[in-house]
C-alpha cells in the first residue's frame, strides 16, 4: 500500500521525499529532473524524467557508445488491497 489519504497528498509525499534526498546525488541537477506522480487505476505511479544532455560525457569524443540524453524511471505501488 502507499501512504497518503488522497492523490494530492500522495503526490506531495513523493515530491517531498525526492526533493529532500536529491542533494545526496551530486551529479544530478534538480533543475533537470521532472517528477510525475499520479494514480493509474488501482496503482500509484511515480515517474522521474532526467535531462542528462548537460553531462560532460557528451562533450567527449565518441570512443564508446553513449546512453540516451533523457533517462526515465518509474515505480508503481499498489493502492491498498491484496
Amino acid at each position: 500500500a502507499v501512504a497518503g489519504l488522497d492523490d494530492a497528498e500522495r503526490d506531495a509525499l513523493a515530491r517531498s521525499y525526492i526533493n529532500q534526498n536529491i542533494a545526496y546525488y551530486p551529479f544530478i541537477g534538480a533543475n533537470q529532473l521532472a517528477i510525475d506522480a499520479r494514480t493509474q487505476g488501482s496503482t500509484f505511479r511515480v515517474t522521474l524524467t532526467y535531462d542528462n544532455s548537460h553531462s560532460v560525457i557528451y562533450s567527449l569524443p565518441g570512443f564508446v557508445p553513449l546512453p540516451g540524453r533523457t533517462i526515465v524511471r518509474s515505480a508503481t505501488i499498489q493502492r491498498g488491497g491484496y
